[in-house]
């Protein structure tokens, strides 16, 4: 027999070796969070607590829920300030969002360059934002697995903040006419126009 064909021989059966080797079990098996304390000793989670969505339309309302992972031995109002800041900040980024919309389907004659445009979004932001509390929150205890198999403590806070889809026109109407906007009149009349035509929900 060769040398050549008696090499190949050999690396064919060392295939079945290698391949056994490579297929055995790990223990990086994934393992849910559990939960191990609740606010207020719930039961479970409220209906609005979600880790799926930032911001979603309900009966009328736009909800915008902020949510904060520490450690577990974490202060819960320090926590807090994270996840209402979080949810905050998701209120001023759908508010920007909506008013590049509003611009892009309207014929304003706005780009995002414009110190005009940028002058207003940063004036809904901050108008939108005086009168805005948080509504509700929320926070739980969860024992979390890592891949080599170690339990860690983490707190999770939730916090929600609610606001009327009209209220929320209303505020960007109100926002446009303030003369802070530095907005000349025209745009402004054009915007407002669009915000009040065909502004809705479904914009965010």
């Amino acid at each position: 027999m060769s040398p050549n064909r008696l090499g190949l021989i050999t690396v064919l059966a060392l295939i079945p070796f290698f391949s056994g080797c490579s297929s055995a079990p790990t223990n990086t098996e994934y393992k849910p969070d559990r939960v191990v304390g609740r606010m207020d000793e719930l039961d479970s989670r409220p209906n609005w607590v979600t880790e799926s969505t930032s911001v979603q339309e309900k009966d009328g309302k736009l909800q915008f829920i902020g949510v904060s992972e520490v450690p577990g031995d974490s202060r819960v109002q320090a926590a807090f300030k994270m996840s209402d800041a979080s949810a905050r900040g998701y209120v001023v980024n759908k508010i920007e969002t909506s008013v590049l919309k509003v611009v892009e389907s309207s014929d304003t004659g706005l780009s995002m360059e414009d110190q005009s445009l940028q002058s207003l979004i940063q004036e809904v932001s901050k108008s939108s934002l005086k009168n805005i509390d948080v509504k509700s929150r929320y926070w739980e205890k969860v024992a979390r697995t890592s891949s080599g198999g170690s339990e860690s403590l983490v707190l999770k806070t939730f916090s929600l903040i609610e606001i009327p889809t009209q209220e929320m026109k209303n505020l960007l109407t109100s926002a446009i006419e303030s003369p802070k906007t530095q907005v000349k009149s025209d745009l402004r009349n054009r915007l407002k126009t669009a915000i009040d035509s065909g502004w809705g929900a479904e914009d965010l």
